[in-house]
Formats: C-alpha cells, structure tokens, sequence
C-alpha cells in the first residue's frame, strides 16, 4: 500500500540516527544505477577484535542488482567475516530501494512474498511463546520493528510493547496500529525487562553505540534477545555466494555462534541460551535457488531441492540450534 511507496532510511549519530536517505520503493534500472554510483564507501576493521588484519573470502552479488557484487573478509586475527569495503551509514540507504525488500512490505504480492509472510507468522508465535518464558509482562522494547507486528502481539499478550523503527513509513504504519514507536534509541527512556532485535543487528554500522544504549536500557535483570544469521548453517554452505542471507551491501557481519558470543561479551553480556528460528531456512533456500538460477540460468534441481535443502536445515537447527539457520541469542548482563 501507499506505506510502503516511500521510506526513510535512518542512520544515526555517529552511524546512528543523524542523517536521513529519502528512499523510494520502486526505484530500479537507471534511477537505481545513478543512486548507487552516489554510495560512499569505508573498510572497516573487524567489528569484534578491531584488527586490520583481513583476507578475502567471497564475492556476493547483491539480490535485488545482481549484476553487482560486493566483497566478503575474514579477519586473520578471529575468524569473524564482514562487508569491506562497506556503503557508509550516511549513504547506505539507497541499498535498500527494492520494492520487494521484505521487513517493509505491508502487502503480499508474489509466492515468495507469501511465503516470508507464512514464515513470519509462524516465527511471530514463537517469539511470544519465548517472551513469556523471560518475563510474564512489564516493559519490553523491540529494535528495529519494522511495521510492528511483534510490537502487536505483545501488546495483545498483555505487555507494555514499544519499538524503535528508524524508517519514517515503516514507523508510522505501525504508530496508525496504535504502537509506540520512537524513531532512535535516543528518543527512548527508563529501563526495560526484555530487549530485543529480530535480524536488525546485522545492519547496525555503529555496534558501540548500540550496545551502550543497550546497557542504558535494559534492567540488571534483563533480557537481550539476539536473531542474526549463521553463515555455518546447512543452506549457507549448500548456497556459497548465492545465500540470500548474505544480503550484500545490506547484511554488515555475517556471525558463526561463537562470534556472536564474543561480540556480546566485548559489550558486557553473556549467552545463557540459543535457539532456533526454525523456519528461516525454508525462505532462504527458496530464495537463495531463484537468486542463483537468476545469475547462473537453467534449472538445476528447481525449487524442490530448494524446499529439500530447506527441510534439511530446518531439521538441524531443531537437533542442534548452533547449527541452525537463525540461531536467538538468549544474553544477560553480567
């Protein structure tokens, strides 16, 4: 609908919430083409030990231009992998033009869109399960909610559910449902039993003022709930290059289990649990076998390898949610 005709990519001070990227859905071939020939770029040290020290890994081609491809590292110093060079906070709006960039959407159009709606859906009910087992009500506020549909759910669960939504149209799709959503982590004030960010850590260039407001936020007895991709689960590695989780330019760090536990514990947090998102997998092996069949042409398999592989990672993330294709990180001060 008309929500999603314009959005408002916001990064801020320091990367967080200072200068705003008007972004117009819909925008493709050359109007496209000249917005990303505008991006500014920096290479940025590893976001979890600051060295320098890196190898190049993987080209990744971006899903929405495919035509372009951007740069995979690993650092030699720990082994976590990141974007460089990077779009910079003040430029990396553009990259997330696409009409079809799913957060946003507030309508279904195609099968895939269906589809992440199915899959969205199904994980909504999990979450709210998983907030009951931390906290039985009080406040709880989720970063980066989109149109807020988490938001809703715990509200309706009986809890006193805010956001932050730094996109203008995103934020006021979810205000016209009657949520409280500010536009920065500044805006935000008292303490919170439960902090979450549902594949919003990724995206995130300024982690060290994140993870501040974060501390600033949340009760000594709280929770911080964490869902990023695992760029070691089964359709990551069936896919390579092609693994719609990449993400590239949007996706910044792409973390292996133990990563994500040394970023948290840099910032003050320990993992107490992990578990699985389990149905992630079946989007991102559709996704990933159309992605690559767009590039490489033929059919090779179709979409049912793509809904075997999926099973397959859906499988071993319920075995094993280390190995799982969006592991939630279950973090604690302390």
């Amino acid at each position: 609908g008309n929500a999603c005709k314009k959005i408002r990519a916001e990064t801020g001070r320091n990367g967080w919430n200072r200068v705003c990227v008007l972004r117009e859905f819909g925008v493709s071939g050359p109007e496209l083409h000249k917005a990303i020939q505008r991006v500014e770029w920096e290479t940025p040290g590893c976001p979890i030990c600051g060295s320098a020290g890196r190898s190049n890994i993987l080209a990744v081609p971006d899903r929405f231009q495919p035509e372009n491809t951007y740069q995979l590292v690993r650092c030699t110093e720990c082994g976590m992998v990141y974007l460089s060079p990077r779009p910079t906070a003040e430029t990396a709006g553009v990259h997330y033009q696409a009409e079809s960039y799913d957060p946003h959407r507030t309508e279904a159009r195609s099968l895939f869109d269906r589809a992440y709606d199915l899959i969205r859906s199904l994980n909504l009910a999990l979450k709210i399960r998983w907030l009951k087992q931390l906290s039985p009500g009080g406040r709880i506020l989720d970063i980066g909610c989109g149109t807020g549909e988490f938001l809703e759910a715990a509200a309706k669960a009986g809890y006193q559910a805010e956001g932050t939504e730094p996109g203008e149209h995103a934020r006021e799709f979810a205000a016209g449902k009657g949520l409280k959503v500010a536009a920065s982590l500044e805006d935000i004030q008292g303490r919170y039993g439960v902090i979450t960010m549902w594949h919003v850590l990724e995206h995130v260039h300024d982690l060290e003022g994140l993870f501040a407001h974060i501390r600033r936020l949340l009760l000594p007895s709280g929770w911080l709930v964490v869902a990023v991709p695992n760029r070691t689960a089964l359709d990551a590695r069936f896919y390579g290059a092609f693994w719609v989780a990449y993400d590239a330019p949007r996706h910044l760090y792409h973390f292996r289990p133990e990563d994500l536990q040394s970023l948290a514990s840099r910032h003050g947090f320990r993992l107490n649990k992990i578990r699985s998102l389990p149905f992630d997998p079946f989007y991102n092996a559709l996704l990933s076998g159309q992605l690559k069949r767009q590039i490489q042409g033929g059919a090779a398999g179709g979409t049912l390898q793509d809904f075997r592989i999926g099973l397959l990672a859906f499988l071993r993330g319920l075995q094993n949610p280390r190995q799982a294709s969006s592991p939630a990180y279950f973090l604690r001060q302390g």
